[in-house]
């Protein structure tokens, strides 16, 4: 797969592609051929990610590169078959290690974003947001696990929130990586997998929703996250610290609940997170405990 979507020449006659992977298939005695159009698409919005130039990147919106991954990944784990006496297991078939991209925070900051679209996720993305909301505060929000109304952003410009931005210098060119939005509540995610925050980012972010969203959304329905594998809290005080495993028992909660349209769409990433950050955290816990004396916890705070 990774020789088919990084060699251009291959993608550049996708028949080709096609033809090659439905021969390959035979070798493993697969049930049904590979739809060439499906693959061609998929193909094409995923190559930009794996190839990953910033102008690439820019050409594919967050909501087409999600669903591609996504049906790349089904594509490949109904099409070959299980050796005799193994199930599938879905935590060592991660989609985003196969393109390198396990650690890529714009690409799980598109699929929180996603998990937050209703559109894609349908009632969950309500439920999502008032967990998230409760973790930021701690308690229980002043806000309804339901809406009528929920947007999301990827990469919003402050300059876009606060127009007091708009013309001044390099501040309002900062983008927030999720931004969910309802009528009366706001919900602003700085994801940060292996980074930290610059300085004052976290603080220019809470000032340019405030300013932004004086009149229409009170002080105590804005709620801001920092998420992180280790669930270190921003460096503004209004940014509480969620870890991804926190992270993750939401979604295993959601998904237990049955309330989600798209169940699966949750279940993919709870295990793509799975195997890829979580599993990392995992490793660097076993590798720190048998090789260095130290706790996990320990060795990622000097890592950071």
């Amino acid at each position: 797969l990774i020789i088919f979507i990084m060699n251009q020449d291959l993608i550049q006659s996708i028949t080709s592609v096609s033809e090659k992977l439905n021969e390959f298939r035979k070798t493993c005695h697969a049930s049904s051929e590979v739809d060439a159009k499906a693959l061609t698409k998929s193909i094409e919005i995923v190559a930009k990610l794996a190839i990953s130039t910033v102008d690439d990147r820019a050409k594919v919106s967050s909501k087409d590169l999600v669903r591609s991954v996504c049906d790349l990944s089904s594509l490949l784990m109904s099409s070959f078959p299980v050796p005799e006496g193994k199930e599938k297991d879905p935590n060592k078939t991660s989609i985003m290690r196969a393109l390198r991209k396990w650690s890529d925070e714009n690409l799980h900051s598109d699929f929180i974003a996603a998990l937050l679209d209703p559109d894609r996720s349908g009632p969950a993305a309500f439920r999502l947001f008032y967990e998230l909301a409760a973790l930021s505060t701690k308690k229980p929000p002043s806000i309804s696990p339901d809406a009528s109304w929920q947007s999301v952003h990827r990469e919003m410009r402050l300059d876009e929130i606060d127009r007091t931005l708009v013309g001044g210098d390099e501040k309002g060119a900062r983008r927030i990586d999720i931004i969910a939005l309802r009528t009366d509540a706001i919900l602003v995610i700085e994801n940060k997998v292996f980074t930290w925050e610059s300085e004052g980012q976290t603080t220019d972010y809470a000032e340019a929703v405030s300013r932004g969203y004086d009149k229409s959304i009170p002080p105590h329905k804005r709620f801001f996250i920092m998420l992180s594998p280790v669930g270190k809290p921003g460096a503004a005080e209004e940014f509480s610290g969620v870890s991804y495993y926190q992270f993750l028992m939401l979604l295993d909660n959601i998904i237990d609940s049955g309330e989600n349209a798209d169940n699966d769409f949750f279940v993919f990433y709870r295990n793509e997170l799975m195997s890829t950050i979580l599993r990392s955290q995992i490793e660097t816990y076993r590798y720190s405990k048998e090789h260095m004396g130290v706790s996990g916890n320990e060795f990622q705070r000097k890592i950071f």
